[in-house]
């Protein structure tokens, strides 16, 4: 497994951003509000050149030393010549209608889809007005990808279909089926082609000879789809649509398999917490990855950091085997989450009140912040019996993973909610009997049965004198199971009363029937 990918850089970005274009060792960014295209370079942390576009533009294609801009809401094309110093004098082109999709095939040639359905091919040379071949195509595309030298692929808007278009003096299509609705395309090797799906997490591989491979099923919890793959090599990093968010999962393609699978192997750490990036775009340059969140507004790189230290993957998570949520007595479990370089792992418990911010349990590494949270002393296993001390408190298992190296990195698993108690139950009430004569008598012997109980440790009892069926007379010293009738109960009731009682929960009083009156 290649090692994770971590956060080496994030550069601010003065407007929200639309699309990201590699170019080598430089980057563009197309950004709204302003509408500006912004040139940069892999190892600057400012933009080398600016360039304000007229309109919003969501379209970015290059060829050789032009870069196009269109935008499906507008019937024209713009074409910036750039260099590493920066962008020229932009020039404007009118189109029959608004492109849908841009792609590069050549240095010197330009695919436009427009929202006639048709493809054109322009020249990168070209001067206004625009003129070249055009071919039709099933639908308009929204997805475009340069495929092999002189030809690349559409994709279009809730649909199966994946079109090639292979451009020369004239051009040519061939239009193809996927496993399913189209979400993302990329490059593979060889001329392959990889096809993301748009309503389940499933990759699928189009060979050169537009041959169909199987689904390749992504493992991500609570996947809907694919949003866009970024490919660099055998490597492709995939963004996920899932229920909690956009998620990156890195795979290795190879002889049309995908393997090994890292779920969210990208982080980075902000004020003390593991933050994953939610990007709206995604490219990659030779071993690294770059992203651009709109909602953070930043442009991020993503690399391999040298460390001989274990790299956490997936946090370690807190399991309770009864299924009914953690409570005193349960034996809770520490899964010990996905690491990158890890032989072994160790372990800690932590109780913390419940007082303590549920939100940031890494506090627990830092000892100048653990106020509210003591170690527990002997648990240093995978798995913990709850006692009474636990109850109505957190409890974090802190898992230490060890490398080769002999370094270790340490990480709090996920919060777990509070510790309940179990409440007392009362399964058959408490009775008593005459067990001397049946009679009720005075000096006969009264036994009192406490009944069945659930989660009670220790009962207490209490005989009661009765007039008029109020039992509002304890008869002192009356406190065990049994009781002696005595002259003054003649002509009165007794009953006895049990209170239930635990070190973790409160007590529960139940009493028995009223005896017959005692003669």
């Amino acid at each position: 497994i290649a090692p994770p990918l971590t956060l080496l850089n994030a550069r601010a970005l003065p407007a929200t951003p639309v699309a990201l274009l590699a170019l080598g060792n430089h980057l563009v960014v197309e950004t709204t509000s302003p509408n500006e295209l912004l040139l940069s370079t892999t190892t600057s942390n400012s933009p080398v050149a600016t360039l304000s576009l007229s309109t919003p533009r969501t379209e970015l294609a290059v060829t050789g030393t032009s870069l196009w801009t269109g935008s499906p809401t507008s019937s024209t094309l713009t074409r910036v010549p750039w260099s590493a110093r920066g962008f020229s004098t932009p020039s404007t082109f009118s189109l029959t209608s608004a492109p849908s999709a841009l792609v590069g095939v050549s240095p010197s040639s330009l695919l436009v889809a427009e929202s006639d359905r048709r493809v054109h091919q322009i020249s990168a040379g070209a001067t206004p007005p625009l003129s070249g071949t055009s071919v039709a195509l099933p639908a308009v595309p929204t997805l475009a990808l340069r495929g092999a030298t002189g030809s690349a692929w559409f994709g279009y808007a809730h649909s199966k279909m994946v079109t090639r278009v292979s451009s020369g003096s004239s051009l040519s299509t061939r239009t193809v089926r996927a496993g399913g609705v189209v979400g993302a395309l990329a490059a593979g090797p060889s001329g392959s082609l990889v096809v993301g799906l748009a309503t389940r997490p499933d990759l699928q591989i189009l060979s050169p000879d537009l041959h169909a491979g199987p689904l390749l099923s992504l493992p991500v919890a609570g996947a809907r789809g694919v949003l866009q793959i970024a490919s660099s090599g055998s490597s492709l990093f995939v963004l996920v649509s899932t229920s909690s968010g956009n998620q990156i999962l890195r795979t290795t393609l190879s002889h049309g398999a995908l393997s090994p699978f890292l779920s969210a192997p990208l982080f980075s750490v902000s004020n003390e917490q593991l933050v994953t990036p939610r990007p709206v775009g995604l490219s990659t340059t030779a071993n690294e990855l770059w992203l651009i969140d709109g909602a953070t507004k930043a442009l991020s790189q993503y690399g391999a950091a040298p460390s001989t230290a274990p790299v956490l993957l997936e946090p370690p998570r807190v399991l309770d085997s009864s299924h009914h949520g953690p409570a005193v007595g349960d034996t809770l479990k520490v899964e010990a989450g996905r690491w990158y370089g890890a032989l072994s792992e160790t372990y800690a418990w932590y109780r913390c009140a419940a007082t303590v911010s549920v939100g940031d349990p890494t506090r627990l590494l830092d000892p100048r912040r653990t106020r509210g949270c003591r170690a527990i002393s002997h648990a240093a296993g995978a798995t913990y019996l709850t006692t009474s001390a636990d109850a109505a408190t957190h409890l974090v298992a802190v898992v230490s993973a060890h490398s080769a190296s002999k370094r270790v990195t340490t990480t709090p698993s996920t919060w777990n909610p509070l510790l309940t108690s179990p409440s007392i139950e009362v399964v058959a009430l408490p009775s008593i009997s005459d067990v001397t004569s049946l009679n009720y008598r005075t000096g006969d012997v009264v036994h009192l049965a406490p009944g069945t109980w659930l989660n009670a440790t220790s009962f207490t009892y209490q005989w009661f004198q009765c007039t008029n069926g109020v039992c509002s007379t304890p008869i002192p010293g009356a406190t065990s199971q049994t009781y002696v009738l005595e002259g003054s109960d003649a002509g009165h009731q007794v009953e006895a009363q049990v209170t239930a009682s635990s070190p973790v929960t409160k007590s529960v009083t139940r009493s028995t029937a009223l005896s017959p009156p005692i003669v």
